[in-house]
């Protein structure tokens, strides 16, 4: 499987400090994109986000090491605490209000 990686990146400089190394909980891409699609639809983040952060998951997985922020955030802030029967709507969508913030700071560190 493709490994997760959090890095440290000095502001100005090339140097990365990788913190955390492992593997991406199954399916937390194809869950990544249909949030950020659902997100978009439901109009909390931007279709020029939605864009951006697709993107961004698309070319890592090209790459096929690391996984994209947006991944990361979306396993860490939802996946994790979500019922895998989808059994709580409420609170996944309180879960995905998080990440849609999450996601509006991301795409603008993308662009």
């Amino acid at each position: 499987g493709r490994q997760l990686e959090l890095e440290l990146r000095e502001e100005g400089g090339d140097e990365q400090t990788v913190l955390h190394e492992r593997e991406l909980m199954e399916g937390v891409t194809e869950r990544t994109v249909e949030a950020l699609r659902r997100l978009a639809r439901e109009g909390k983040i931007s279709r020029e986000c939605k864009r951006g952060l697709l993107t961004d998951v698309i070319e890592h997985h090209q790459e096929g090491e690391s996984a994209s922020e947006v991944e990361i955030a979306y396993e860490l802030l939802v996946m994790r605490f979500v019922r895998p029967d989808g059994e709580d709507p409420e609170r996944e969508q309180e879960l995905l209000e998080d990440f849609a913030d999450q996601c509006k700071v991301l795409a603008k560190k993308l662009y």
